[in-house]
């Protein structure tokens, strides 16, 4: 019945070698199997790519209120 209640986050990302020898990352969130948010980004190196991934695993929520706060920051 617990299992019920609780809202589950899955948090997914990874990245891929782009044809341009750079890399894809791409980072995910889903509440109860609905879609947050899913955003591509393109990077130069796989250390980036791997920061990314990294940063999105450890702080998903506050990223992804910034992400949010900026694209609807001109409406008040």
């Amino acid at each position: 019945m617990l299992d019920s209640i609780k809202k589950e986050l899955t948090i997914h990302s990874d990245y891929t070698l782009a044809k341009d020898n750079g890399f894809i990352v791409d980072l995910q969130a889903s509440e109860n199997k609905n879609l947050l948010i899913s955003l591509k980004v393109s990077v130069p190196s796989k250390k980036q790519a791997l920061s990314l991934c990294n940063r999105w695993k450890n702080n998903p929520s506050e990223i992804y209120t910034k992400i949010m706060n900026s694209l609807f920051d001109d409406e008040n």
